[in-house]
């Protein structure tokens, strides 16, 4: 007869892992005495986003096929089924936190391939993250300058003003001058949480691709893993924000700025700049308010970004609106003057820093995209090797984020209509784009996340702008201004007939509204109406 297991050593052996277990789980992350303890809490819940995303993924699948069931042409149920799934992303972004939340933002500006409900509802993820308790900040803060705060802040506001998917940013005055800062503290356990949060939703994607063609955009995260991972060394967030600010002073000087880093405390985990009191890019109501003209801000925005990747090749990878800044200080600080108005780019954390012959080549579609150039974005797609009748168009489309056969410089947005054309077309070539972004150099898929979060900008300030010219300045200055890699011929001739050109389009234009809205007002208006973004 075989010998059965002890009953009893069952259950101590079970009272002592669920012990084990509660108090590896039950205390606050900053209270684990190794950081071992830590690195095994992380893996645990790990196990639970792990069963998050896979609930949340049978469940969106589920409603999809089971609604939809027989019902495929109602627009009002699929527009149901979107919402409730893209509520359902939500949840899952801000119960899960770091990454998950980063990736929601990313969604949220493709608004030329997403339904609407989902990049509207995921909006809410650039401004709503849930904070970290002030104890885990302390605790961080004290580890990596290696003292108590209070010798370091007069004061600290325990508060946060912002916070974000890897970090949190707090308010404080530093003892030694009494300046007035802003405290970026990443997150106790988001470098330990890094490679498999990233693995987990490169295969959700990867799945929602399967089950919905035409969904699938696990290339761009798999494209973009390498360089949000710098993204956790704040030293060299610090570096990048000195580095643009210095690029960007001798054409800007203060109306385009990054923020003033103190040096002497910041670590690979703690960042302290001087504090910025503004209002977001995107608020033009704010702006109003602290009498800033609000097309001057998005002209100087979208010049000193397209400055940055077509001119200097070390540009911002995540320009949304909660990382660009406008303000007009009441006093002087180290890069303003009182009431003058500027803009300010913040979070550095992810960029590119690109080769001359990527950036020119970048350069180069713009410039040929904007003003229908097929020629020019055939020869490049030649020299990327990129192959096909169609594929010049894809380049084009994936820039402009539009359709390149119904683009034009002249609107300023899209209709409706316009606007479900471009996401059924631009998902039914879902498949092309991602093979795309796998043969292109990965300084692409940056610039196109860079060049969605400037886009979504401009839509949500109504287009004061119209973006595609102003950044078409300085494409052409790069891709016409002589060189290695820009395009042959008499440079200073050729750049000056392009701009020429460039110019005489964009005046045309605003003289056919100007004679519309003198003599046809009625007609102007129904245009306007029909060109805000949808």
């Amino acid at each position: 007869m075989p010998r059965r297991f002890p009953r009893r050593l069952l259950r101590n052996g079970a009272i002592l892992t669920t012990a084990s277990l509660g108090l590896l789980m039950l205390p606050p992350r900053e209270s684990l005495p190794t950081e071992s303890l830590l690195q095994a809490r992380v893996l645990f819940e790990g196990v639970g986003r792990v069963g998050r995303c896979a609930v949340a993924g049978a469940l969106i699948f589920t409603d999809y096929k089971y609604s939809l069931w027989g019902c495929e042409e109602d627009q009002n149920i699929w527009n149901e089924v979107h919402q409730r799934s893209a509520d359902r992303l939500v949840v899952l972004a801000e119960t899960n936190g770091g990454l998950y939340v980063k990736s929601g933002q990313a969604f949220a500006s493709m608004s030329h391939l997403l339904p609407r409900e989902y990049y509207t509802t995921m909006r809410k993820l650039q401004d709503a993250v849930v904070s970290r308790p002030f104890s885990e900040v302390v605790t961080v803060l004290e580890q990596d300058l290696k003292k108590p705060i209070h010798n370091v802040f007069s004061s600290i506001s325990e508060t946060p003003i912002a916070a974000a998917s890897l970090a949190q940013v707090h308010r404080a005055t530093l003892a030694s001058d009494g300046s007035d800062v802003a405290v970026k503290v990443q997150y106790i356990d988001i470098q330990a949480r890094f490679h498999g949060d990233m693995a987990t939703i490169r295969a959700m994607l990867g799945v929602c691709g399967a089950a919905f063609p035409g969904f699938d955009f696990s290339t761009i995260i798999t494209k973009l893993n390498a360089t949000i991972a710098k993204e956790l060394d704040f030293v060299t967030e610090a570096r990048n924000s000195d580095r643009a600010g210095s690029d960007l002073k001798p054409i800007f000087g203060r109306s385009v700025i990054t923020p003033y880093i103190h040096w002497e405390y910041s670590t690979p985990r703690v960042l302290i700049t001087d504090f910025v009191q503004g209002v977001k890019i995107s608020d033009a109501e704010g702006m109003r308010r602290l009498g800033i003209d609000v097309p001057w801000a998005a002209n100087a925005c979208y010049s000193a970004l397209a400055y940055q990747m077509f001119i200097t090749g070390f540009a911002h990878g995540d320009p949304h609106a909660g990382n660009i800044l406008v303000h007009r200080p009441s006093s002087n600080g180290r890069k303003w003057r009182k009431g003058e108005s500027q803009v300010v780019i913040l979070d550095h954390g992810l960029y590119a820093d690109m080769a001359p012959e990527i950036r020119v080549q970048l350069a180069r579609i713009w410039s040929a995209a904007v003003r229908h150039n097929n020629a020019e974005l055939k020869a490049v797609c030649a020299e990327l090797d990129i192959g096909g009748d169609v594929a010049y168009k894809l380049v084009a489309s994936m820039f402009l984020q539009h359709p390149y056969e119904h683009f034009s410089s002249f609107k300023r947005g899209m209709s409706e209509a316009e606007l479900k054309l471009i996401q059924t077309e631009a998902q039914g070539k879902m498949k092309e784009f991602n093979d795309l972004i796998v043969k292109l150099p990965s300084d692409y898929a940056l610039m196109l996340r860079s060049l969605s979060a400037q886009r979504a900008i401009n839509k949500d300030l109504s287009n004061p702008v119209r973006r595609p010219l102003v950044m078409l300045r300085w494409s052409l200055r790069a891709s016409h201004g002589g060189g290695q890699y820009s395009v042959g011929g008499s440079s200073a001739l050729s750049l000056q007939w392009a701009l020429v050109s460039a110019w005489w389009e964009e005046a045309k234009n605003d003289m056919m509204m100007w004679v519309l809205k003198k003599y046809q007002p009625r007609l102007y208006d129904k245009i306007e109406e029909a060109l805000s973004m949808a």
